[in-house]
C-alpha cells in the first residue's frame, strides 16, 4: 500500500513538474492541433506516459488501475471546471466541453494506461534480475 501511495505521488509530482518544463520549452507556440474530433497535445501525452510510467517503476502492475482512476478523477475535475466557465455563454456546455476536449481525454488515458505498463514491466523485469 505504502508503494502504491509513493507511485500515485510521484505520478502526480512528475506530470506536475514535466508539464512546467514543456510550457517553458514550447513558450510562443501553440503546442495543441485542432482535429475535425477536438483538440489534442501529443506534448501533454507524452508527459503523462512518463509521469504514469514513474509510478509504474513505483509500484509495479497493480498501478495500472489506479493509472485508470488517476486519469478519470482528473478528467472528471478538467470537465466540471469547463463546464462552469462555459456554462453562461453556451446552451449545452457539457456537450461543448467534450467536444473540444474528447479526444484528448482518450489519447491522454491511453498514453497514461501505456505509461503505466511499461513501468510495470520495468518493474517486474528489475526485481527478475535482482532475484535472479
Amino acid at each position: 500500500m505504502k508503494r502504491l501511495v509513493l507511485a500515485i505521488l510521484a505520478t502526480l509530482a512528475a506530470a506536475f513538474l514535466l508539464s512546467l518544463l514543456s510550457s517553458y520549452a514550447t513558450q510562443g507556440v501553440a503546442p495543441a492541433s485542432a482535429t475535425p474530433w477536438g483538440y489534442t497535445d501529443p506534448l501533454s501525452c507524452l508527459v503523462i506516459s512518463v509521469a504514469h510510467c514513474i509510478g509504474g517503476v513505483i509500484a509495479g502492475r497493480r498501478f495500472i488501475p489506479v493509472a485508470l482512476a488517476v486519469m478519470a478523477v482528473s478528467w472528471a475535475g478538467s470537465l466540471y471546471l469547463l463546464t462552469r466557465i462555459a456554462a453562461p455563454v453556451s446552451l449545452d456546455p457539457f456537450a461543448a466541453a467534450l467536444s473540444n476536449n474528447g479526444l484528448q481525454m482518450a489519447l491522454s488515458t491511453l498514453a497514461a494506461l501505456a505509461g503505466a505498463a511499461i513501468g510495470a514491466w520495468w518493474h517486474s523485469s528489475r526485481a527478475q534480475t535482482q532475484t535472479g
